[in-house]
């Protein structure tokens, strides 16, 4: 099992910038990242991802510059922490030894309750990479 001094579950915009900072200010922990996807687009820059001319691409969360950063990034899904262990579970069954835990699972958008907004064409703007890229399509 390998052991980091941080690990972060969540690989938006909170998680990366804890990372980010984790790593910046203590640059000899070892630092972990847990995300779902490697495709995680940048929340403030939906409109533009919609929009826009250059690659959707672009609009992602920079990893790579995580990674040489010295970031470590595992594309997992956490399924179960235990605290009393310092142990973090994922989907693949990777199992991680922490020192410091941050959970930064981030939001999810809220839809109106209202009628027709679960009908096809109607779109609520999330994190989703491929709900973003059927957007930008339309």
């Amino acid at each position: 099992m390998r052991r980091y001094d941080v690990v972060v579950v969540g690989g938006g915009a909170a998680g990366f910038t804890a990372a980010l900072t984790a790593r910046m200010l203590y640059p000899e922990l070892s630092v972990l990242m847990i995300t779902r996807s490697d495709k995680i687009p940048i929340a403030c820059a939906l409109p533009y991802a919609i929009a826009g001319n250059r690659p959707l691409e672009d609009y992602l969360m920079p990893y790579n510059y995580a990674s040489m950063l010295g970031v470590e990034i595992l594309v997992d899904e956490v399924v179960g922490v235990d605290t009393e262990n310092r142990v973090v579970k994922t989907r693949n069954g990777v199992e991680v030894s922490f020192g410091n835990l941050i959970i930064a699972t981030g939001s999810k958008p809220e839809a109106y309750k209202v009628e027709g907004v679960e009908l096809q064409g109607v779109y609520v703007l999330g994190k989703d990479y491929d709900k973003l890229a059927e957007l930008r399509k339309v």
